[in-house]
């Protein structure tokens, strides 16, 4: 199988979460992608995200939202990449629905009467990420999570409302990807499985794992 294995990347997550089928290629012929030929994929993928705690350092609003989080929460998405040899390089976004309908200590103060009904929530989830593919179907990979946690929520006498928080997650990826080689046909199915494992405690920030499908050229 050629080193292009590297494309299905996870960046799919969702995890993680999400970007949306695209099934569409080309291909380089296998000689020309071993004197130096580019390979260019796309893919689907379904995933899941167990939730960090908050960090001490978060604000009280970031902490608020995190203890009405679900453990985990699952997503679907795609992503696009490019490879050159060993190295790669993918791009994803994803986006995950989660059912909450609880209240949210957003002051951190103990008194119910300033907590926020959280009714539900979304997460919307770009990446990208750097990928080495040291043997074969192994890889290995370094990125990041960027994105905004929508909470829809209502407040005591208020209307309903949608508060958005941003988030910026660094991780380490690594992933089994299997496929066939495009020999004579113009694309090639692979599958891969992966984990992302942050690099450190930020908002909203979890272990993503997952799986996903594509075709590459």
């Amino acid at each position: 199988m050629l080193k292009r294995t590297l494309l299905l990347s996870s960046g799919l997550v969702i995890v993680l979460f999400f970007l949306f089928p695209a099934i569409s290629f080309g291909q380089f012929r296998i000689e020309d992608y071993q004197s130096g030929g580019v390979g260019i994929g796309i893919w689907y993928g379904v995933g899941s995200i167990t939730f960090d705690a908050a960090s001490s350092s978060a604000s009280d609003e970031v902490q608020g939202y995190t203890d009405v989080l679900p453990s985990s929460a699952q997503g679907a998405g795609g992503a696009i990449g490019i490879s050159f040899g060993d190295f790669g390089l993918n791009f994803g976004f994803d986006v995950g629905e989660l059912e909450i309908d609880k209240l949210a200590d957003i002051q951190q103060n103990s008194d119910v009467s300033d907590d926020v009904l959280v009714i539900k929530a979304r997460r919307i989830n770009r990446s990208i990420t750097v990928l080495f593919q040291p043997v074969r179907f192994f890889y290995l990979g370094f990125g990041t999570d960027i994105g905004t946690m929508e909470f829809v929520q209502k407040a005591p006498g208020e209307d309903r409302e949608t508060n958005r928080i941003g988030y910026e997650s660094p991780f380490y990826s690594l992933g089994v990807a299997i496929g066939f080689d495009p020999t004579e046909s113009l694309v090639a199915p692979i599958t891969t499985i992966y984990v992302k494992v942050p690099t450190s405690q930020t908002n909203f920030s979890g272990t993503v794992s997952g799986i996903g499908v594509g075709l590459f050229f």
